[in-house]
């Protein structure tokens, strides 16, 4: 995918490219971070702090607006950053 489509809306699909990228790292983060703050022994707010469960649509915007400024390539290469890292995390669970 091109750098100028990162933005464009395909039909039958409700997320730009960017978007999708941008969701998925804002869960990754959101989900990381729960698991921080449980093993700091903070109290977990989830979806997240702020938002409710009955209005994921603030919530959502708010990844697509942190992410907002990343290219496509740099969404992708954070993307795998993030996979990685929490891949770490999950094999930390077992041991």
């Amino acid at each position: 995918m091109e750098e100028g489509d990162k933005n464009k809306l395909i039909d039958g699909v409700d997320r730009t490219p960017a978007q999708m990228i941008a969701y998925q790292l804002g869960w990754l983060d959101l989900i990381m971070g729960c698991d921080k703050a449980e093993a700091e022994g903070k109290q977990v707010v989830t979806p997240g702090e702020g938002y409710k469960w009955n209005n994921l649509g603030a919530l959502y915007q708010s990844f697509y607006d942190r992410f907002s400024s990343y290219s496509l390539a740099e969404l992708r290469d954070l993307f795998k950053e993030k996979v990685s890292a929490f891949v770490q995390c999950l094999t930390g669970l077992r041991k």
